[in-house]
């Protein structure tokens, strides 16, 4: 028992379970509507809504780190449950999920990285006493608005407030957001940062190659009588300006123009190549988390390549939880819609990994293990590396080739196949 400084007890009061700290409190009943506009401060600023980002999405840099980005999700292999024993609950799942196009559906998915939301609508049919998807599609997003309690709605011209589609429509549509916030469910998207970035691309282009060869060019110099006056020199300045600019002009009788050569500065054609470099720098450091892509065919190129895979294995994976957050949120209505076989107690969970061992330090990883466990390869780690099985004969090695990847064809473990596989790969880097 607690006292008070009196000596008397003090009765703990127990919390409000509710939500205090809320939109609607703070801003009172006065709104207008109690649909909340997407705080974007670009949005705010041009007025528009978020389709305005499509055409930054559209810019031919920007298109093409995305398009990089979606290539390496859809790269990626499915699996479901890989830490845990496979019953025949994951089989059936595993059956469900080979009818739809999970590759591009985990596309859509990240698209959310992009916008800061992202909405799927879910294709179910019957078969038999089965409700199984068929399709996801993605929807526009201008149809839908959050409310002050961060309750997604679907606008339609029936209902301008919005449909509440969870409550409407349960298990219809996958919600996808790219950090949230309490005051801003609709998330931070790429594109929000992008927007002025490209828009100074796209309006500045020919402003910045006049600079380019107004900067770059050769300096003209005139000499004019000392009693010149004012509107003279400055008839003369223009005539300077344009020879420069043009390489002719009309000068009076008596002036004296000398060319002075711009030293020191590079052609309007290198710089502008450092300044396209520079901008596609910036958009893959964003997309991708790395610009090495721009450095491979320097000294060193390998080991750009490699640090710039592994950057790029960080920046997938903002992608990959996306992805499978929502697939693993598909898995769970298909069970509550369906009675699946096998045991409720069997974990699943949806999964994106690489098909290929593709590091070296991976590989050491994976051997420094297996010895101090003392035991040799599982089915399971073969295939997280991409391979299938019977990819490796475990009984009879293979003697005919040492160059060959037959890794664990020994039979006598894991780290003795694998140290073949290392002395492969040093002696392939070393060839010329």
């Amino acid at each position: 028992m607690i006292l008070d400084r009196n000596g008397n007890p003090i009765v703990a009061k127990p919390p409000e379970t509710g939500d205090i700290a809320t939109q609607v409190l703070v801003d009172g009943l006065i709104a207008a509507s109690d649909l909340m506009p997407n705080p974007s401060k670009t949005l705010k600023t041009i007025g528009k809504i978020i389709d305005a980002f499509d055409q930054t999405l559209a810019q031919p840099d920007v298109a093409a780190a995305s398009g990089n980005f979606h290539d390496g999700i859809k790269a990626l292999s499915w699996d479901l449950s890989q830490s845990t024993e496979q019953g025949p609950r994951v089989a059936w799942l595993k059956e469900v999920l080979g009818k739809l196009d999970v590759t591009e559906a985990c596309s859509s998915f990240v698209t959310a990285r992009e916008y800061g939301y992202t909405i799927c609508e879910v294709m179910w049919y019957k078969d038999g006493s089965k409700i199984l998807p068929y399709a996801i599609v993605e929807k526009p997003r201008k149809w839908f608005r959050f409310d002050k309690s961060r309750r997604l709605r679907m606008i339609t011209q029936k209902n301008p407030e919005g449909i509440l589609i969870d409550e409407v429509y349960p298990r219809k549509f996958l919600l996808v957001q790219h950090r949230p916030t309490y005051l801003n469910p609709y998330g931070k998207g790429l594109l929000d940062i992008m927007y002025w970035y490209v828009q100074g691309l796209y309006s500045n282009f020919e402003w910045h190659l006049k600079f380019l060869e107004d900067d770059g060019a050769d300096h003209w110099i005139a000499y004019v009588n000392k009693d010149a006056g004012q509107e003279y020199i400055n008839t003369v300045h223009n005539a300077i300006a344009t020879l420069r600019r043009r390489g002719v002009c009309v000068l009076y009788d008596g002036v004296r123009a000398e060319q002075r050569e711009n030293k020191g500065r590079k052609s309007s054609s290198d710089v502008y190549k450092a300044f396209e470099e520079m901008v596609i720098s910036k958009i893959n450091k964003l997309w991708l988390g790395t610009d090495l892509s721009m450095q491979n065919n320097d000294v060193g190129a390998r080991a750009s390549s490699e640090t710039g895979a592994t950057i790029r294995g960080e920046a997938l994976a903002s992608g990959k939880k996306l992805a499978e957050s929502a697939m693993n949120t598909l898995i769970r209505w298909i069970l509550e819609l369906n009675s699946a076989p096998g045991s409720d107690s069997e974990l699943i969970n949806f999964s994106l990994s690489k098909t290929a061992l593709t590091t070296k330090e991976q590989a050491e990883i994976d051997k420094s293990y297996a010895e101090a466990a003392g035991g040799k390869v599982s089915d399971q780690l073969l295939i997280r590396r991409g391979y299938e099985p019977g990819d490796f004969d475990r009984t009879s090695p293979d003697t005919t080739s040492a160059k060959t990847a037959t890794v664990f064809a020994d039979g006598g473990g894991y780290g003795n196949g694998l140290s073949r596989l290392l002395d492969a790969t040093e002696a392939a880097k070393k060839k010329p």
